[in-house]
């Protein structure tokens, strides 16, 4: 065990080196570029839960990421790791795997690891492993997302409570700025859906139901464990479209407990250079904007995933 994590810590270093990348941090409020230890050592310093949002294909996102995470427990230890990619009916699968009661391959077959995990999170969860963390799977298991979309709430509530238990209390739909974002994202234009109907406009209502789900389980998830141990901030990874602009899974925690403190960090890959000003447009987003190159790990595959490979082999 203690071979792994030394291979482990020489793969962040040498991760760190071959993405030797551009990127830049942004205060949202001001548009001011800031060192990203400012950043930091801020949320370190006044916020109790932090999302990080995300384009999940993107190789460099997932580089900063593990950055923010290990930065943030130099200042606090006591931390807590969030994902959405991880569903709360294998939260027994994760937690054997933290405490070693299962190997890396088991929990791999029964966790529902998304494809990119070991190069994309793992790195966080194996820091998380090492340093005695919390993971928290806060995401509703995709069949009863699905559920919700095809068959609606009523489905939910004739689950017995063994599954039942793995989705949120309630399903809160707010037909507000979040809900044009989304239909306007989802192809419904400006107007959102109202120059929609029929089928289109039920489908794409469905689609949303589901979406909510997600944000009020990961929502729940985290101000259960938030209530449970008020001491440890928690960090929360998901698409951005979940976080940016206070929306979606924030706004639903906020809802839950208004007295925490949450900052919204949105990480956007651009192509081309990097803006050397933040763009208007991205300033909502988020209390911190960190802009960094694209590469889409669906077309390319991480520059150190053999590395990754050669270093983490028994």
């Amino acid at each position: 065990m203690k071979k792994y994590f030394f291979m482990i810590s020489v793969f962040f270093a040498l991760s760190l080196f071959c993405f030797g990348f551009e990127y830049k941090v942004f205060n949202g409020a001001t548009g001011h570029a800031i060192p990203f230890s400012r950043m930091i050592n801020s949320i370190a310093k006044y916020s109790d839960v932090i999302f990080v949002g995300e384009k999940h294909d993107d190789v460099y996102t997932h580089v900063i990421e593990n950055r923010i995470f290990t930065n943030l427990y130099r200042f606090y230890p006591q931390l807590a790791l969030s994902m959405e990619m991880f569903e709360r009916d294998v939260q027994k699968i994760l937690d054997a795997y933290l405490f070693d009661k299962i190997s890396r391959e088991e929990f791999l077959k029964k966790s529902r690891a998304w494809p990119k995990h070991m190069t994309d999170y793992h790195p966080m969860v194996a820091f998380a492993k090492r340093h005695h963390l919390p993971v928290i799977a806060a995401n509703i298991p995709r069949k009863y997302a699905s559920l919700v979309a095809k068959k609606g709430w009523k489905e939910i509530e004739k689950l017995p409570y063994e599954k039942r238990k793995f989705i949120a209390e309630k399903l809160v739909v707010i037909k507000d700025k979040y809900y044009k974002k989304f239909m306007k994202t989802m192809g419904a234009g400006k107007t959102g859906v109202s120059a929609m109907g029929g089928p289109a406009h039920k489908m794409l209502e469905s689609i949303y139901r589901a979406q909510c789900i997600k944000d009020d389980t990961m929502a729940e998830s985290i101000f259960q464990f938030s209530k449970k141990y008020p001491y440890r901030k928690i960090v929360h990874y998901n698409g951005s479209f979940h976080s940016d602009e206070g929306l979606g899974t924030a706004q639903k925690l906020l809802k839950m407990n208004p007295m925490l403190k949450c900052a919204i960090i949105s990480i956007i890959p651009v192509t081309g250079a990097i803006p050397k000003t933040i763009r208007l447009e991205d300033k909502k987003n988020g209390d911190y904007i960190i802009y960094c190159p694209r590469l889409s790990n669906s077309k390319k595959k991480p520059m150190s995933s053999k590395m990754f490979k050669r270093f983490m082999k028994k």
